[in-house]
């Protein structure tokens, strides 16, 4: 194989891989969506925010103490959401590294070719 048809060969996977990396990314997002942890059930409401929290707490629904609990909780939601790892997130960390390395194996082919 020359150096044109290998180039060649490189790009079409580099754009394989990238539509794959974006179809994974997709799953990942759908993945984190089915599971619900951005939001907690306070008091019979679900509760996306601090300030939906303070709004039930301003109503006198509850107390300081309910009030702070509900915070804590709900931060602790939100950042185990961020921590989501589900097959989808480990095929997206694969496809990264493999298109950083198709893309310095293209550099290199590309570099030998203008010699």
């Amino acid at each position: 194989m020359n150096n044109k048809d290998e180039i060649k060969a490189y790009k079409k996977a580099i754009n394989q891989n990238e539509k794959l990396l974006d179809k994974a990314k997709e799953k990942y997002e759908k993945d984190k969506a089915k599971a619900n942890l951005n939001y907690i059930v306070f008091k019979g409401e679900d509760c996306y925010s601090e300030d939906d929290i303070r709004a039930l707490y301003e109503a006198d629904l509850c107390t300081p103490r309910e009030y702070d609990k509900a915070c804590e909780k709900l931060e602790y939601q939100l950042e185990q959401e961020k921590q989501i790892r589900t097959e989808a997130y480990y095929l997206i960390e694969a496809y990264k590294l493999a298109l950083k390395n198709l893309k310095i194996e293209l550099e290199f082919l590309m570099e030998e070719d203008k010699k």
